[in-house]
């Protein structure tokens, strides 16, 4: 009788060491499981840190390139420069170069409206005298007038917009 409780407690005591090895294996794989799960996020969160540390870069150096043009481009109806937030700056560099081209269009129409009335003067020059000098009045109160009105025009603009 004690051998048969020996042999059924050997039996039992075999039983819940192959379960508790059988639930040690499943706890070791799950373990390994979760070490190689916290591998894969080490490595993306490294990418991760140098794809934003990129972006970082590239973000500051597009702040810095607005801010050096808006420092080109100061308007003082703007206020302090120190004082602009990134979108006040754009703004005041899109003004700014909208005045120029504004600028330059009218520079460009000065220059458009000044040459044939030249020529109608030049051809004017091989007729009479008297018409020639009428020519020449007439190119006197128009032309130049509105040339030199166009030009101080664009000047005063650009002294203003350098201010």
């Amino acid at each position: 009788m004690a051998q048969r409780q020996l042999e059924a407690l050997q039996r039992e005591h075999e039983t819940i060491k192959l379960m508790t090895n059988s639930e040690l294996s499943q706890l070791q794989m799950e373990h390994d499981k979760i070490l190689e799960k916290n591998k894969e996020l080490d490595l993306k969160i490294n990418l991760h840190r140098g794809y934003f540390r990129h972006q970082s870069e590239e973000l500051g150096s597009l702040i810095m390139a607005v801010t050096n043009l808006a420092d080109d481009c100061y308007m003082r109806h703007y206020g302090q420069l120190q004082d602009m937030d990134i979108l006040t700056k754009l703004d005041m560099i899109k003004e700014f170069i909208i005045e120029k081209k504004n600028i330059e269009q009218m520079a460009a129409l000065s220059e458009d409206c000044r040459s044939p009335l030249s020529s109608a003067i030049e051809l004017t020059t091989n007729k009479e005298i008297g018409t020639t000098q009428l020519k020449s009045k007439s190119r006197s109160s128009l032309g130049s007038t509105g040339k030199t009105q166009t030009l101080q025009n664009i000047r005063s603009k650009s002294a203003s917009l350098k201010a």
